[in-house]
Order: structure tokens, then C-alpha cells, then sequence
């Protein structure tokens, strides 16, 4: 696959002012974590801010509580047995029979870094500075300009991306400020089974700390070098005598105290902070050591460089511009910013990305160290194939594969059926984690799966393919195979699940069945390809020809067979055959269609808390699919609406989005609002819940404030910039169903242009639209394939041309043109 490699020259002029005018600037810096800027290189993040002084949170991403809770499941037989004998259409006696009573796993956050030039909390302490903080989007790095009375240090930090260092250089220190001191703090956690090991020698401080399981621990050790003297017009150096005058820069003595140990340093210095754990070592403290004299004898510049050039390439992959929507373009930048910040190394982080930190005095950490596969681990990396970064799908597919062993255990003893059912939640270990009465919702490996089927569609790539897309893809169809019961009329049924989002059981859950279609297409293919598993193949081969119906009443999406139609819906499951599953027939698309059209009267994701009038959905995601819909759908305008709405109600100042929408209007409009909600809607107040529903529709109460600093408070999910990088891409390009559109959600009026975004086969295509129309295509071929493009000038009678290997020649004014590639780099361009 096509990765990031360094090379020597970094962004030309167009990328660089591109990412220049995105870059994020706040005058007045974050005051705590979750407003904070972002640094990581997909294992190590940091989060950079300033409540006083500066400061950095730092995580990574298999340091967290791996315990449990109960970890005890009834085995299938035994849950279908009580289901016959009381006749339930629920799990909910799950919620005796397996509680959670351990404790919850929590993303822990390693350590902070704070620079404190003086103390803050006595009666005499230092006024803060001034503190702008700039994240410089090019070469993946926070800035700071702090300023004060006779003192301007400058701070730049970047989480290195070839290693686990976090890298900070402190500049231009006056002799004012001369003397101060950098702490590495490890804050109290009841959650930790030990005290943290402190140590220090030759410029370092570290401590170690255990994990609460199986042994686990993690070193962190922070390394400085003093170097340069003090600028020679230092104003406070010109009016004190020269006897107190201040030269070199210099690392004093180490010290450590409780929670903490810190460096004195006088001057300019680099600060390395290094990150070990023992699923990477044996010895996590002797390679954190080991990993800091290296990295500080290496020196800060040479670290930059690197990692400049790293950036560079991954910028230069793909890019868009939106000349009438700056604030679209800023957001699609710094999404695939997060994107790249994310998505490097196995394990990839779960809901919150690295973007996390302490919570109270407590704990340090937030509850959600899981991964959540009913959508939620899935989002971040739909957008890395369109953005033409399927390197990035890699360690989301060695995540799983690493952990295969446990998965198909699991699978085996639980389930009792043969391969691998992807658990509704695991953790990095690929442990199942308690769900009671929830656990039955089944679809993680077909939506694992689905990605896997992506990476093959958009690369083509035989060597992945046969290593890594088969091998899973192999499991989870022995699997849903296995769960799968052959009706007398022939064709096969998919046993009892809960849908996702749904507390009823049902046969054919209509989301697994949409994302399981293509998985054992690709399965198949593969297996005849590969020539493996022949025996198996033929069974699967049976399955597809005789594949359940997608359940439908009253021409509408039910999310089961066994669902009645005035059951309450989470709606976005219900429009998965579309999207994300692909299926863009007449038919899926006439019901999906339809579908949409009433998903408002039984979605218990609707809320009417908002501005007078209007409703939104409550959570990111229930946001993202119906937009996603729109833009399948061809509905422009509508999704557009939507798309812009997700800025208003989800995105945080810092560029990040929340989970639930944070919606800043007065209480006296949201709760008239709540008291005029359209007559008809299942669940208003006043009306009878759904008879097979554990909800009534009601409005969120954490939605709607007046605090103008809500946004700022609440705590990131990373699927939200997945979600918005997806969306936002797909305005610009489509390729499903083996056909390129161009430009197919943009509003009419609307100028923009992209560069090298992927289409499905492996065909990198770039467009420019003017105001009335398409003015420009550039099709170049990654490999040899074929390619159906839709004549953005469709019912014109402007002449078009393509030029094809130094010819020009004319094309007809058909809806469509077929291109075919003989090899890689085959270029075509079209002009009208």
C-alpha cells in the first residue's frame, strides 16, 4: 500500500498556504484538557494547554484499566433455554445474570508534563503570561507565545512521528525568567495498584507504574538538555549590575516529592518524554531510559526534521479547497489532521481517541477504554480510503488479528459456534467486557469486516488481501454462517439478535444482514482466488445465492423480521443497506428513500430541544448516517443542511467534536420547543411509548445550556472527526456501485477543487468546479483497472475533450465514459 515515506523536499507553496490559513489559533490559551490542542502519532498523545503556567496531558494507547468487571457469560444454549421457558423477547434477565460489578475499564491518561516559570498558588506568585497557542497544521505541531513584563519564552511541541517521544523546546527565555522548573507529574489514582516508582539520574527524572492487570505497567521519563546563553539585548540583563547577570543556559538538580519529581533548569532548553509499556517490553523503564539518551543525543532538530518530513508526505497525499466554505475547509483539515494523529499503530485508541485526561481528584482517566463495535470504533477510519490514506486501515486490521486467539476462544465457549464473533465491547486484549442485556447485538464483525472489504476495494491489493483481508474476513464468515438457519423455502435466515440499539430480539437484524453481504462476497472471492477453504466456499457460495431478504413493512426498513413497524427505531441503523453497506440498487435506494421520509416518527434519537422550530439528533452518529443517506440519495441541499448543522451542534473550539450536541439557546425557546413537538410523533408527551419499547422518546437534558463555555467542557470522541471528515469528502466525491461522481453534494453556486482524493478500483481523481460548472478532471490510475465516470456536463452541448498520453480527442455527450488503464500512472484529463 502507498504510505508516507520521508523525502527530502517537504510542501510546496499551494499545500503550505493551504494548511497555513486552517491552522487553529486561540489568542487566550485552553485552560484544561478537554479545550486542548492535539499532538500524537497514533500510540502516544498529547494534549497541550494552559491553566496557569503550560501544560501536557499525556496517554497512550494500551495503558488503561484492563480489569473486567464480572467477565462471566451465560453460554448461548443457556440463554435460549430461558428464552423458551418464559417466552421473552428480551435479554433483560442478563442484567441479573451477568452484572457488571468490577470495575468499569477506564483510557488512562500516563502523566502531565507542567513548566513552571515561578509559582502560582502563593500570595506573592508570578502574574501568568499571555498565552497565544497556534496548532501549525504542516508540520503537526503546538505552538506558544508567551508574554509578559520582560518576558517572552516561545514553546513548540510535537509528538514525534517515527518514535514514542513527545519533544518540547523552550525559547527565548529572558534572564528574567531565567530560573524555573519542569515537572512530570503522575497525579493520585485510586484505580492503581501501586504507588508510582520514582527515580532520576543525568538530567532525567521517570517513574514506573503498574497497571491494575495481569502484571501490566508503563515507564515514562522525562530527559532535558540546556542549551544556548541568554540574547545579548536582554533588557533585564542591560539594568542590573554585571555581577548579577545571567549567561548560559543549565540543568540544575533533580527533585522528587509525592506525586511528582522535576528538573531546574536555567535558560533554553529541550525536554524528550518518553513512553514504555511492558506489552512492548520486558523492561519498560531500561527502554524508556534507553529511548531518551537516544532521542536527546539525537537532538531536537534532527527529531523535527523527521517529523516534518513525515507530515509533509501525508499532507501531500490529498487536498481540497472550499473558497465560499472556510469553515468546512478548516473543519475537513483538521479532521484528517486528528485522523493522522490517530490511526498509526496497533491497538488503534477506542471512543476517545488519545484525547483524554484527569478527570477529577480521583481518577485520571475517562470509562471507556473499550472498544464499542456496533459504530462506534468503525467511524474513524471510514474517510482514510477517500482521502487516499488506506495505509491508516492497517493497524485497525492488526487490532483484531493480533487478538484472533481470544476472539474465536470467546466465540467458542460463549456462542458455541465455530470462527469469530467480534464481542460488543472488548478491550485492547480483545477480552469481551460485560453488556448484559445487550451483548447479543451481534453486528461487530460484520462491521469490522466491512472495512476490511474497503481497504480491498479501493487498493486492489493481493498481498493484503491474502494476509490480513482473508484471514478475518474468513472467521467472522464461519460465523454468521454458522448463526444462520436454512428455511424449508430454501432461503436462509439470520438467528435471534438484538439490532443494534433495539432491547427486542429479532431474527435477520437488518444492519448485520446490509454489512455481511459484502464481507461474504469478498469471502468468497477470495477463497477462490487464494484457493483455500474450497469445502467451506461451496457452503458459502450456497448462503449468497439464497441470502435473507432485508426485512421491509409496509414498504419501509424494519430493523427486524420480528419487529412490528410502530416499534421505536434508532433510524441510522435502519439506513446502513445504503450506507455504509454500499447496496446502491433501485430498490435499496427507492425504500431507503421512503424510509427516510418517516424516520422522525419513531426515532428515539430525535430531539426537539433546540432553537424554536427546529430538531436535531442527539447524538454525533445518529447525525452522520442520515447525512450520509442524503448525499447517497442525491438530496443535496437537505444534506448539505445537515452537514452544517453537525458544526453548529457537535464541533468543540478545539476542532474536535462531542458525542452528544451542545446546543447554547435559552431555556424559555427549548422547553416551548419541547411542548410544540408535531402531533403523530410516537413517544411525545402525553402519547403511548412504542408496546415493545424500554424508552420513551423524550429530549435530552444535557443538550441545551446557556453556558457559553459548554462546548469547551464537554470531553471529544474521535469518531466525531471521522464522521465530518467522511461526510464533508463525500461532497466531493463519490464512488460507490463502480461509479464516479463528481462534486455530488455540493450546492449548486458553490466553487471548490481537490486533488487526488481515491475512488474505489484505485484511481486517484482531482476536479475543479467553478460557480455555474465543472471546469476541469484529472484521472490518474494506480493500478491497472477500469472506471465508469458520470459527464458532470451532462445535457450541455459544450464540446469535451480528454487528452490521454499526449493526444487530445473529443467526448461524446453521454451520461457516463468508461476508462480503462493498462498500468499504473495512466493519466487522463477533461476539459469543456
Amino acid at each position: 500500500m502507498n504510505k508516507p515515506k520521508y523525502h527530502a523536499s517537504f510542501l510546496d507553496a499551494q499545500y503550505l498556504e493551504r494548511l497555513t490559513r486552517n491552522n487553529l489559533v486561540y489568542p487566550d490559551a485552553p485552560r484544561f484538557w478537554q479545550d486542548g490542542f492535539i499532538i500524537g502519532n497514533g500510540d502516544v498523545g498529547a494534549i497541550a494547554y494552559a491553566p496557569y503556567h503550560v501544560e501536557w496531558t499525556v496517554n497512550k494507547t494500551d495503558v488503561f484499566d484492563g480489569r473486567t468487571g464480572n467477565g462471566k457469560f451465560l453460554k448461548d444454549c443457556e440463554v435460549r433455554e430461558h428464552l423458551c421457558r418464559t417466552g421473552a423477547r428480551n435479554l433483560r434477565f442478563l442484567n441479573e445474570c451477568e452484572p457488571s460489578d468490577g470495575p468499569s475499564p477506564v483510557s488512562k491518561s500516563c502523566g502531565l508534563i507542567k513548566i513552571r516559570f515561578g509559582d502560582e498558588y502563593s500570595w506573592g506568585a508570578v502574574r501568568p503570561h499571555q498565552i497565544e497557542q497556534r496548532l501549525n497544521l504542516a508540520e503537526a505541531t503546538c505552538q506558544m507565545k508567551l508574554d509578559m513584563h520582560l518576558s517572552h519564552p516561545r514553546i513548540r511541541s510535537f509528538v514525534a512521528a517515527d518514535r514514542n517521544a513527545l519533544a518540547i523546546r523552550i525559547d527565548r527565555v529572558s534572564s528574567c525568567a531565567w530560573g524555573y522548573r519542569v515537572e512530570l507529574v503522575q497525579p493520585f489514582d485510586v484505580d492503581w495498584a501501586s504507588p508510582a516508582a520514582w527515580g532520576q539520574d543525568d538530567g532525567m527524572v521517570w517513574f514506573t507504574q503498574e497497571m491494575p492487570h495481569g502484571g501490566a505497567c508503563y515507564a515514562m521519563v522525562l530527559a532535558a538538555v540546556a542549551r544556548g546563553e541568554v540574547a545579548p539585548d536582554d533588557p533585564r540583563n542591560a539594568m542590573v549590575a554585571p555581577r548579577y547577570r545571567v549567561k548560559h543556559s543549565q540543568l540544575g538538580k533533580a527533585h522528587q516529592l509525592g506525586d511528582r519529581a522535576w528538573l531546574d533548569i536555567q535558560g533554553h532548553a529541550d525536554l524528550f518524554v518518553t513512553l514504555v509499556t511492558s506489552y512492548e517490553s520486558k523492561d519498560p523503564l531500561a527502554e524508556a531510559r534507553r529511548l531518551a539518551r537516544e532521542t536527546r543525543a539525537e537532538g531536537f532538530e534532527r527529531l523535527a526534521e523527521r517529523h516534518r518530513q513525515w507530515w509533509g508526505a501525508f499532507w501531500s497525499k490529498s487536498w481540497m479547497e472550499l473558497p465560499d466554505d472556510p469553515e468546512v475547509e478548516r473543519s475537513w483539515y483538521f479532521s484528517l489532521y486528528e485522523t493522522g494523529s490517530l490511526l498509526r499503530k496497533a491497538p488503534v485508541p477506542g471512543l476517545y481517541g488519545l484525547w483524554y485526561g484527569h478527570t477529577d481528584s480521583a481518577r485520571v482517566g475517562l470509562p471507556a477504554a473499550w472498544y464499542t463495535h456496533d459504530q462506534n470504533v468503525q467511524i474513524p477510519i471510514m474517510p482514510v480510503f477517500v482521502t487516499n490514506h488506506p495505509e491508516l486501515v492497517e493497524p485497525f486490521m492488526d487490532t483484531y488479528l493480533n487478538v484472533l486467539p481470544e476472539l474465536q476462544r470467546h466465540t467458542r465457549e460463549v456462542y458455541e459456534r465455530p470462527g469469530v464473533c467480534v464481542p460488543l465491547v472488548s478491550n485492547q486484549l480483545g477480552q469481551a467486557l460485560p453488556a448484559r442485556s445487550y451483548r447479543y447485538s451481534l453486528i461487530g464483525g460484520a462491521y469490522n469486516g466491512l472495512l476490511f472489504v474497503w481497504a480491498y476495494r479501493f487498493t486492489r491489493d493481493e498481498e493484503l488481501l491474502k494476509k490480513r483481508i482473508y484471514p478475518f474476513l474468513r472467521e467472522i464468515t464461519r460465523f454468521y454462517v454458522a448463526w444462520m438457519d436454512k428455511m424449508p423455502d430454501g432461503r436462509y435466515r439470520l438467528d435471534i439478535l438484538i439490532p443494534p440499539e433495539i432491547g427486542t430480539l429479532s431474527h435477520n437484524d437488518i444492519s448485520t444482514l446490509a454489512l455481511f453481504k459484502p464481507c461474504l462476497e469478498l469471502a468468497i472471492e477470495a477463497s477462490r482466488k487464494l484457493r483455500q477453504d474450497e469445502a467451506e466456499c461451496r457452503q458459502w457460495e450456497d448462503v449468497l445465492a439464497h441470502y435473507p431478504e432485508l426485512p421491509t413493512r409496509d414498504g419501509l426498513w424494519v430493523s427486524g423480521s420480528d419487529i412490528e413497524l410502530s416499534h421505536y427505531i434508532q433510524a441510522a441503523y435502519l439506513l446502513y443497506p445504503l450506507f455504509p453497506a454500499g447496496d446502491s440498487s433501485s430498490k435499496t435506494t427507492e425504500i431507503t428513500a421512503r424510509t427516510f421520509d418517516r424516520i422522525t416518527e419513531r426515532d428515539i434519537e430525535i430531539s426537539y430541544a433546540d432553537e424554536a422550530g427546529r430538531w436535531h439528533f442527539r447524538r454525533a452518529w445518529a447525525h452522520f448516517f442520515p447525512t450520509m443517506a442524503l448525499l447517497r440519495l442525491g438530496r443535496t441541499d437537505a444534506a448539505w443542511s445537515l452537514m452544517l448543522d453537525a458544526l453548529r451542534i457537535y464541533q468543540k473550539p478545539n476542532g474536535l467534536f462531542s458525542h452528544n450536541p451542545v446546543i447554547q439557546v435559552p431555556p424559555e425557546i427549548t422547553e416551548r420547543n419541547v411542548r410544540t413537538i408535531p402531533k403523530g410523533k410516537l413517544g411525545a408527551p402525553g402519547d403511548e411509548p412504542s408496546p415493545l419499547s424500554e424508552f420513551q422518546s423524550w429530549d435530552a437534558p444535557n443538550a441545551a445550556t446557556m453556558n457559553t463555555l459548554a462546548g469547551r467542557l464537554v470531553g471529544p470522541v474521535s469518531e466525531g472527526s471521522g464522521a465530518w471528515l467522511m461526510m464533508a469528502t463525500e461532497t466531493l466525491l463519490q464512488s460507490h456501485g463502480g461509479c464516479i461522481r463528481l462534486f455530488p453534494g455540493l450546492p449548486g453556486g458553490k466553487r471548490a477543487k481537490f486533488g487526488n482524493l481515491r475512488a474505489e478500483g484505485g484511481v486517484l481523481v482531482s476536479a475543479e468546479r467553478g460557480r455555474e460548472n465543472v471546469q476541469s478532471i484529472r484521472l490518474v490510475a494506480i493500478m491497472p483497472v477500469a472506471v465508469r465516470l458520470m459527464n458532470p456536463w451532462s445535457g450541455t452541448q459544450q464540446k469535451i475533450a480528454a487528452k490521454r498520453n499526449g493526444k487530445k480527442h473529443p467526448l461524446a455527450s453521454d451520461s457516463s465514459w468508461e476508462f480503462t488503464f493498462d498500468r499504473a500512472g495512466d493519466t487522463v484529463e477533461i476539459e469543456c
